[in-house]
């Protein structure tokens, strides 16, 4: 079980929030599940077509969280 309940993501001009799923790509809180304080995790997620931001969808992309 994780102990962390909110993360940060960062990545090239991009952030958010893990505490507001509104703006989270389908399947990113289930892939970063069980992640445990200290350790990092990588996994491919595809924006959805209905992404706001268009450059985005369809896109396949390489997530990296690291739990603080």
């Amino acid at each position: 079980m994780c102990l962390c309940s909110r993360f940060h993501v960062f990545s090239s001009g991009f952030q958010f929030d893990t505490e507001d799923g509104d703006i989270l790509i389908p399947g990113f809180l289930d892939s970063i599940f069980g992640i445990r304080p200290g350790e990092t995790k990588s996994f491919p997620l595809v924006f959805p077509e209905s992404w706001r931001q268009e450059d985005l969808r369809g896109v396949q992309a390489q997530f990296t969280v690291s739990a603080p």
